[in-house]
């Protein structure tokens, strides 16, 4: 039942034809039937339909709000009640009733497909590119392709413009640029092409810089605009320290006497006034910074002697003008002191020349590429851009506009980019309020979500506050209209979201892109018995039951079993299953699988995962590949194809490429035979036909479709059939091309939905997916997740950011210098605005999830429930919640290691025997097997400073590590980088990505390896163990196994070295003194071990540990400062 809308005034106002406004519509607050009732409202005020324009961000909302109009006005033509009997309802019929009376003489003109101008905002500018060619300079015929195409396009225009200068048919600075950032990233020309081609999907940003060349003036014009964005955005946060400060001017200067007259070394680096908000201050706020706040940058808590103030420093007034330094201006301050110093050139100027050099070139063959093949979504809204913007004169379809065009709705605003902005500007010129023409925008900040897209959320803002930007006159002005009822949640969902939320978006910062939360009420009823909100957490216990599994397949196993009690109880009631991202999704899919329960898999996990796609993909580099030993190896053993062992090894006799030893016929098999037949016939159309053609008939006739299914099921099917799509994406190109293209492709590609599933009242899908659906019951799984980890990415080149305030201004820097490693000052406040950003819209990913749900709502992730952090601080979504939300409200309940319900039977067991079963007592072990460590343990921290590496990529360059320092201490020659980039291949590295990261671990161990310390230790050794392994038996039930790195008998006694490849964030001797507690227990057990079998007293035995990141050794009586 609905109840009154508590906001129907406003939605009554929103519906004034008169008026132009900015509603901000929350989830569940019906704006899709507000934007129907105003289209069917504005029908009755126009001479035409083509008169409004409205446009929303996906084809099927478009689709929806098409077809909803059509069947309101078929509804009243046809002289159909309303049978719900909503009041609601009732008015959308008569302002349908309206609108055909409006064209009674015409009604025919409403039901016309062409009619109705209700689409996507690129169909919009598809139809100004097509009617305009000439503005729009782009040929006719030139259409926008499709998703995969376009990340094609680009490839291909950028893997053409380096291939033009590697045959020097490019300049001099070209070729110089070229080689330049070759060298920046370590000669790995791929990971130099993904650069450029990132570069290029943000083309749109570059013309807001000078121009793309090496010569001097120009490189000085690029310097002095960057320098002073630069020095404005640094300026923001030092002119609020300065403004805050600089009220206790008298203070701070008594403060420098005061510490100076003490003697102490705070008297002398303490600035004798408060710094100004320029960039040659910054060294200044840094020592500042060093009076006012700990080394880990907090707020001081006492201001003794050991803390370098003088002597009973505690009592002097002016400890209080320390102790009571607010909270937010410790923040910042602590800020500032992790700023790099400013240099002469704070913004890598000479690499980022090189890197625009080569984006300028590439933009240059990517226009000729979409003048002949096909646009992008950007180039499609600079195309439409272009056809109304002509600076001279009006441009004949500006003109065109301005005669129809009436009025303009804009669905999903919040989600709009500075390029659509000003095509509406566009539009709008000349339009002033009353004058019968108007602007109706629809959106929720709290929603936006695609800042990947290019989507830009303080524009919202930006019209609410201050109109719609017009270039030659005053912005239109959009009254601001706030929709408070929530149709869709019943209210004690409401009401959580409502607790939890006003304090997820509690002071928005507007610089970070942070977002005001507005409160819901609800507009349904309360069901006699509501299903509380949960928040399951999951970590490890000692003593749990389910512990043979780790918290993350623990936290699968829990909500498919939840989910399958839903679905047997509720069939008719839709399930969701919410994820982040597609990184643990094999995990909590198995556990469905388990359960029997079908589930509606949108977009699953990567192809490349998926092995009948890899035995796919080797099939046809066989037929690309006559002399690709392994490829034609492995397609004798494939799921549809699989000879034995026997004629295997029998291969080993005959000479020449395995492609021929196998086609040579020379191994007697019928199934041979068959193999060698069907590609035969394959190898006759290879080529002259398209590759899907070929490979989909030659896999078919080795019976693929019928093994892949027995095997794989019919999601294995659908997935082979996604993999020949995109396979016929490369018809045309030479194999080898093709091969490459392929590749790139399947990186890209998910698997399509399950057949099984495709009815099934339960989805699972990312929380990005779920936008403007609903479902009765949500699931928001691994809520854990780091919004600023992921897996391991290289180092970009650049780093790029709009800036704060109304200029919209972007500013470029060079990343870290790869000489030295550092970053520059513009890299560094880039790349935290960046992270700022990643987290604001973290929160409003959360919001999304939280709000999708109309009956029940239920979280989970890994984490630690007992562990209390800085309530202000948003890490997580799910650590917020545990900070944010108290257990003992109403309707929420935490749940801590939740087992799955077990009437459920949640993995399928064989049927019980009817036979007696005699009884067994097994006997008990006679010993038990322990290790003091597992190498998980030494790598599992083995990260990028400032990142987050999966474990796989963390063990992996961990183990290798390891090995290269065995080999140095026994005393063989260093490996290289091909021999080190096989290693880590070998741990589950991608080939792509083992290039980059084998110098990088080499150079580590190395450095390590040659650190003043470790040498002088090593060099003063009198035997040297490596890789010592030693069992310990304690005399009663326990063996202990371990295996040291190092082993050194010194001049006193015997030292154990051990390694740790982990690399600290920033606080380093705070993070030395957590690794040396953490282990400490290890590495006592160490000494035990070999004081035991070694025969030593365990008193001459010491350790020490070597953090190779560093790098330093630090002894096991060393303090750590």
């Amino acid at each position: 039942m609905v109840l009154s809308t508590p906001d129907q005034k406003i939605r009554e106002e929103a519906l004034h034809t008169g008026g132009s406004f900015i509603v901000e519509a929350p989830a569940g607050s019906g704006k899709t039937d507000l934007l129907i009732a105003r289209y069917l409202a504005l029908l009755s005020k126009v001479s035409h339909p083509r008169q409004i324009l409205a446009v929303t961000y996906t084809r099927k909302a478009a689709v929806e709000m098409k077809n909803r109009v059509v069947r309101k006005l078929n509804q009243v033509r046809e002289s159909k009640k309303n049978i719900s009997g909503a009041p609601w309802e009732e008015l959308l019929l008569s302002l349908a009733g309206k609108a055909l009376k409006k064209h009674h003489t015409h009604p025919a003109i409403l039901f016309h497909p062409e009619s109705l101008q209700i689409g996507t905002f690129h169909s919009f500018c598809a139809s100004l590119s097509r009617g305009w060619p000439v503005e729009s300079e782009i040929p006719p015929g030139v259409d926008l392709l499709d998703d995969i195409d376009q990340e094609a396009l680009v490839q291909r225009a950028v893997d053409q413009y380096i291939k033009s200068i590697l045959l020097e048919n490019g300049s001099r600075e070209e070729r110089d640029a070229y080689i330049n950032r070759l060298a920046g990233v370590n000669n790995y020309p791929d990971a130099l092409s993904r650069q450029i081609v990132e570069l290029l999907g943000r083309r749109d940003r570059l013309k807001d810089f000078p121009i793309f060349s090496s010569e001097e003036r120009a490189q000085e014009g690029l310097r002095s605009e960057l320098n002073h964005r630069l020095e404005g955005y640094a300026g923001h946060f030092l002119d609020r320290l300065n403004q805050n400060f600089i009220r206790f001017q008298k203070e701070w200067s008594c403060l420098k006497e005061a510490l100076r007259d003490g003697g102490v070394p705070f008297g002398e680096s303490f600035p004798a006034s408060v710094p100004r908000q320029t960039l040659d201050e910054i060294s200044k706020w840094k020592r500042g910074s060093e009076v006012f706040l700990t080394k880990s940058k907090t707020l001081r808590k006492r201001v003794s002697t050991a803390d370098g103030f003088p002597k009973d420093f505690k009592n002097h007034p002016l400890a209080t003008f320390i102790l009571q330094l607010p909270k937010d201006l410790a923040t910042l301050l602590g800020f500032v002191r992790d700023w790099p110093d400013p240099e002469e050139d704070s913004l890598g100027l000479e690499a980022l020349t090189d890197i625009l050099i080569l984006a300028g070139g590439a933009m240059r063959r990517l226009q000729d590429l979409i003048r002949t093949q096909g646009m992008d979504y950007l180039e499609l809204e600079m195309a439409a851009l272009r056809a109304l913007n002509h600076a001279e004169r009006p441009s004949e379809s500006l003109i065109f506009q301005h005669e129809h065009l009436k009025h303009i709705l804009i669905d999903e605003a919040q989600d709009m980019n500075d390029i659509q902005v000003e095509i509406l500007g566009r539009l709008t010129e000349g339009w002033e309020p009353g004058d019968g023409r108007t602007v109706f925008v629809v959106g929720d900040p709290k929603q936006s979500i695609y800042h990947f897209r290019r989507a830009e959320v303080g524009l919202f803002y930006e019209l609410k506050e201050k109109g719609l930007p017009r270039n030659s006159e005053a912005s239109l002005p959009l009254k601001p209209l706030l929709l408070g009822a929530n149709f869709r949640s019943r209210p004690h969902l409401i009401t959580f979201a409502n607790r939890l939320f006003e304090k997820v978006m509690a002071s928005p910062r507007k610089e970070y892109d942070e977002v005001r939360f507005s409160p819901s009420q609800p507009a349904r009823e309360e069901p006699g018995q509501s299903i509380p909100t949960r928040a399951a957490i999951f970590y490890d216990e000692k003593d749990s039951n389910d512990g043979n599994f780790s918290p993350l397949e623990r936290e699968a196993r829990w909500v498919a079993a939840e989910t399958a009690r839903l679905y047997r109880e509720r069939p008719e009631e839709t399930i969701a299953i919410l994820i982040p991202a597609r990184t643990h999704l094999p995990v909590i899919v198995r556990a469905f699988m388990k359960l029997d329960v079908p589930l509606r898999l949108l977009e699953g996990e990567s192809m490349n995962r998926r092995p009948e796609v890899h035995h796919l993909f080797n099939l046809f580099t066989a037929m690309v590949r006559p002399y690709d030993d392994v490829a034609w190896a492995g397609a004798v053993r494939a799921p549809w194809f699989r000879v034995s062992n026997e004629i295997l090894l029998g291969f080993k006799d005959v000479t020449g490429f395995w492609s021929e030893r196998i086609l040579s016929k020379k191994i007697a098999s019928p199934e041979l035979t068959r193999f060698c037949e069907a590609i035969a016939e394959a190898q006759k159309m290879f080529g002259r036909e398209s590759y899907r053609s070929t490979l989909s008939r030659l896999w078919e006739d080795l019976d693929g479709p019928c093994q892949t299914a027995a095997l794989y099921g019919a999601a294995g099917v659908s997935n082979a059939r996604a993999f020949f799509d995109l396979l016929d994406l490369c018809s045309g190109m030479p194999g080898e091309e093709a091969l490459l293209q392929l590749h790139r492709l399947l990186e890209k590609a998910y698997t399509p939905p399950d057949p099984k599933g495709a009815f099934s009242k339960v989805s699972m899908m990312t929380i990005h997916k779920a936008k403007g659906l609903e479902f009765d019951h949500v699931f928001a799984v691994h809520l854990d997740y780091n919004p600023l980890g992921g897996s391991r990415r290289e180092q970009p080149a650049y780093r790029m950011e709009r800036l704060p305030g109304e200029e919209k201004h972007f500013l470029v820097a060079a990343t870290a210098d790869r000489r030295t490693g550092l970053d520059h000052l513009g890299s560094y406040l880039l790349k935290d605005l960046s992270q700022q950003r990643t987290l604001a819209e973290a929160r409003r990913l959360f919001y999304v999830a939280a709000t999708r749900a109309k009956e029940s709502l239920t979280l989970s992730g890994r984490g630690n429930p007992h562990k209390n952090g800085d309530e202000d601080e948003f890490k997580t979504p799910l650590s917020s919640l545990l900070k944010m939300m108290k257990t003992d409200e109403d309707d929420f309940k935490l749940l801590e290691n939740p087992l799955p319900s077990l009437s459920l039977g949640v993995e399928r067991k064989k049927p019980v025997s009817d036979r007696m079963v005699p009884p067994f007592d097994p006997e008990p072990l006679p010993y038990q097997v322990t290790s003091p460590s597992r190498i998980e343990d030494e790598t599992s921290q083995a990260t990028e400073p400032g990142a987050e590496e999966e474990e796989g990529y963390a063990r992996a360059r961990g183990v290798v590590i390891h090995r290269i320092l065995e080999t140095l201490a026994r005393e063989q020659p260093c490996l290289e980088s091909e021999a080190i980039a096989s290693a880590l291949a070998r741990e589950g590295i991608p080939l792509k990505e083992t290039g980059g990261m084998a110098h990088q671990v080499l150079e580590e161990a190395l450095k390590a390896w040659e650190s003043p310390d470790f040498l002088s230790m090593r060099e003063s050794a009198r035997e040297v163990h490596v890789e010592l392994a030693i069992e310990d038996f304690d005399g009663k039930r326990t063996v202990r196994v371990g295996r040291f790195d190092l082993l050194l008998r010194m001049e006193d006694g015997w030292l154990l070295v051990d390694y740790k490849t982990g690399r600290p964030e920033k606080d380093v001797e705070g993070w030395i003194q957590e690794q040396l507690e953490r282990h400490r227990p290890q590495l006592n057990a160490y000494t035990q071990m070999v004081g035991r079998t070694l025969k030593i007293p365990e008193e001459q035995i010491g350790w020490a540990v070597l953090f190779t990141a560093l790098p330093r050794l630090v002894r096991q009586d060393e303090r750590v400062q």
